[in-house]
């Protein structure tokens, strides 16, 4: 094993505390490199608070449960005892209400000929982590094949599912703003532009997501959904078989769920107690080298990478060298790996938001030996945007005089917005003169298109 030798930053006694008893939980506590707090001296209710902001709040109970040798000796103040086990019931019973209505679901799927395959949490929770109260779930999502749709609709109507209310318009990728006459038309937009809808029930699940793919037909990536199908392994939901992802497209979709889609900004921990769990309990049957040319085939190896460096980091789980480079050369590099591991934990600072202008989400990467006044002219020829966006935009009337007032508002709402992003880049290169420096900083690796294949 070649791990990078990067200290998890400024870790405070509580957050020591609760990164060893994941260590504890994922590796087996055979570890020695992250020295173990003294008890004594813990703010137990900022163990909890630092739980809930890495999105483990309901996972504290076990991880003190599972250990009654150590829990005697914690001394937790009852309050907050009280507060870290509400905390796991809620999740308990949130998750049993959803998989009880998920189960409605699947048998009015079964009856149709639909075929439901379980994603993320639902996957997990009962499958893998095998305690419905361990992960909590912000959504239900089920994949069906994309021939199924419109049966999956009539079911889930039947059974009282409804849309969300869907406004009359998408955003593109570039921020821009496509009217749609009517409801009817933004779902075929979604149906042939996305991967998932949503549904939601009154008295039911309130947010299911309907996928029949795992990736937006825009992305950079080539999935191959078949093969999800044909590779998915069988489990058994209230005497329902449903299917679920072969341990390698599990981890696969994990990873480039959080870094590529969400860029590790909203889950916290839990996104890689989940690669190690997986990794935990299929250690015996995930083929390591299958995994890296399939990451490499849908074009994902970075993300693959990434975030087992960190869950290894984080976690001490043990990972054969194999996922970690690619044609001999290093995939994840110290500065994207420590920059990663502080994102995780929450040691930056937000960005702002500026009305007109939605942060960039798909990144420019410049051609080796482009000039810099080209790269400079790339943004300088979206200032302009026609009169009608202009007034949607900022909310103006058609005959509006303040629209070139709007129109400065527009440039400089869009270097705002840039900079966050490109302006340490284009410093780097007044002063070094490189080029093609999409590791430069984590985001623009993160939503970097992969390398072209040869």
């Amino acid at each position: 094993m070649d791990p990078l030798e990067i200290d998890i930053p400024d870790l405070q006694p509580e957050e020591r505390l609760i990164i060893h008893s994941l260590r504890s939980k994922f590796s087996g506590g055979n570890n020695h490199s992250l020295h173990r707090p003294a008890h004594s001296g813990i703010r137990w209710d900022v163990v909890f608070e630092t739980a809930l902001r890495w999105n483990i709040a309901p996972m504290l109970y076990r991880l003190i449960k599972d250990r009654p040798e150590s829990s005697n000796a914690w001394l937790i103040p009852d309050d907050v005892f009280i507060s870290i086990k509400a905390a796991y019931i809620k999740t308990y019973m949130v998750n049993q209400t959803n998989f009880s209505d998920l189960t409605e679901i699947i048998e009015s799927f079964s009856t149709a000929g639909i075929q439901a395959l379980l994603l993320k949490g639902a996957h997990l929770a009962p499958y893998v982590y095998k305690d419905i109260g361990f992960r909590w779930m912000s959504d239900i999502d089920i994949l069906i094949k994309r021939e199924d749709f419109d049966k999956a609709h009539d079911q889930l109507s039947l059974i009282g599912y409804k849309y969300p209310d869907i406004a009359p318009e998408v955003w593109d990728d570039f921020g821009r703003k496509k009217e749609l006459r009517d409801e009817a038309a933004v779902i075929e937009w979604y149906k042939t532009h996305h991967m998932h809808l949503n549904y939601y029930h009154p008295r039911g699940i309130h947010n299911l997501e309907l996928h029949w793919r795992i990736a937006r037909s825009t992305s950079p990536f080539v999935i191959d959904t078949d093969g999800l199908w044909e590779r998915a392994g069988r489990e058994e939901l209230n005497g329902h078989t449903v299917r679920v992802l072969s341990p390698e497209d599990l981890l696969l979709h994990i990873c480039l769920h959080d870094a590529y889609y969400h860029h590790l900004k909203l889950f916290g921990l839990r996104p890689c107690c989940d690669v190690a769990i997986v990794i935990q309990q299929f250690s015996d049957e995930i083929d390591w080298k299958a995994l890296q040319r399939r990451a490499r085939t849908w074009g994902v190896e970075r993300y693959l990478c990434l975030m087992l460096r960190v869950t290894q980091e984080l976690f001490q789980v043990d990972i054969p060298n194999a996922p970690f480079n690619a044609t001999g050369k290093r995939i994840v590099n110290k500065r994207i790996q420590r920059q990663s591991v502080r994102r995780i934990l929450g040691r930056e600072t937000d960005r702002p938001s500026h009305k007109g202008m939605k942060y960039p989400s798909t990144i420019q990467t410049f051609r080796p030996g482009e000039g810099l006044l080209e790269e400079i002219g790339f943004f300088l020829k979206r200032t302009r945007i026609p009169r009608e966006e202009i007034v949607a935009r900022y909310a103006l009337s058609s005959s509006s005089r303040l629209i070139s007032v709007y129109r400065l508002t527009r440039l400089a709402t869009l270097i705002l917005s840039y900079a966050q992003l490109y302006g340490s880049y284009f410093w780097y290169r007044l002063r070094h003169g490189q080029t093609d420096r999409t590791d430069y900083s984590l985001d623009m690796w993160l939503r970097a298109p992969p390398p072209r294949r040869k």
